[in-house]
């Protein structure tokens, strides 16, 4: 996109250079303008694309949290151990979590 730019802004230019003062004021804006505008657009793209991933991480954590809670609800700590691991890594500061998983870790023998 930064090439895309930079070759849009040189074009630009090479055509201001070949016009009379005024024209080329107006074509310095209008490089100006677009590349803005492009990067706007990269900006907003780069900005869904993030979020989009912190949305995944987000349910991701959900479902880590969701299957250790359920582990340990059955005592099924062997399965429990490596999903309440996930889980603590996820949500340090949740102690139910953490609880979980030193009993899945107590049960495992680690």
């Amino acid at each position: 996109m930064k090439n895309v730019i930079t070759l849009l802004i040189a074009a630009l230019v090479a055509t201001a250079v070949a016009c009379s003062g005024e024209e080329a004021k107006d074509a310095a804006s209008d490089a100006v303008d677009a590349a803005s505008n492009m990067a706007d657009q990269a900006t907003g793209a780069a900005n869904d694309a993030a979020n989009a991933m912190a949305e995944t991480a987000k349910d991701a954590a959900a479902g880590a949290v969701e299957a250790c809670r359920s582990l340990a609800e059955r005592g099924a700590w062997d399965e429990a151990l490596d999903v309440c691991r996930r889980a603590h890594e996820m949500l340090p500061d949740d102690m139910a979590l953490e609880h979980a998983y030193q009993q899945a870790q107590a049960a495992a023998g680690s």
